[in-house]
């Protein structure tokens, strides 16, 4: 879906997406796990219902053990800041999930570049680049993107709300000066998971997870329930 709109979704199709993205991570979440891998590749609509799926890099994460995890986990486009350091918890996710409806609103992630060892330092160091956000919405942004996990919303269910109230303009979040640091123009890399597909019909506010088995995932199957695996015809929102 995004894929087939570069210059972003309209707004109405990304409130059709953004809520069974937010209920489908607080269910992971709502049971201590962290997802570690949120990108458009892994979410997509079957049968009218939106669901994320590819939970083999998940995780279970209590608040007492955030340290000592995975330093090189996720796909580097969405991937937080701290996961560099190994300390991180479920704000990984919130971080995934504001990359990627800046880039359902813009056609582009907010960090790009020609390495991975790039695109991570831009994570690190460089603020995004606001100033193409509609100006409703650029405080949602500004929170869920910050370098400081503790300074992002606290859950991706506050997250979805807020963008949702900010939409009808019911909320007012005050945006960083530094959130308007000039960016510089850029580079649409092609990715894997961007497939070609056909519009998405609209879903219906049910949500659930799907996984596919892997070493990662098999001591928590009890956990997600029995689920099948998507087939060819499932929508994918960035394919």
């Amino acid at each position: 879906a995004i894929r087939r709109q570069p210059d972003g979704m309209p707004m109405e199709e990304i409130r059709r997406w953004l809520p069974g993205l937010a209920a489908g991570v607080s269910f992971l979440h709502d049971r201590g796990i962290v997802h570690r891998d949120l990108k458009p590749g892994n979410v997509f609509i079957e049968n009218g219902i939106v669901k994320v799926g590819d939970v083999g890099l998940s995780k279970f994460i209590t608040p007492s053990r955030r340290s000592a995890h995975t330093q090189s986990v996720g796909t580097v486009y969405y991937m937080a800041p701290e996961v560099a350091k190994g300390k991180y918890g479920k704000e990984v996710d919130v971080y995934a999930l504001g990359v990627m409806l800046y880039e359902m609103l813009t056609g582009q992630v907010p960090f790009d570049g020609e390495s991975t060892g790039e695109i991570l330092m831009k994570h690190l160091s460089e603020q995004p680049d606001l100033s193409v956000i509609p100006p409703r919405v650029r405080g949602v942004l500004a929170r869920a993107l910050q370098k400081d996990p503790a300074r992002r919303f606290p859950s991706v269910r506050e997250f979805a709300q807020a963008f949702e109230r900010a939409v009808l303009g019911r909320e007012a979040i005050d945006i960083p000066d530094h959130a308007f640091a000039a960016a510089e123009q850029p580079i649409r890399l092609e990715r894997e998971d961007e497939r070609p597909v056909a519009p998405p019909p609209q879903p219906r506010p049910v949500t659930s997870v799907s996984s596919s088995p892997g070493p990662n995932n098999g001591a928590w199957w009890w956990m997600l329930g029995a689920v099948a695996l998507p087939d060819q015809a499932a929508l994918s929102a960035a394919a």
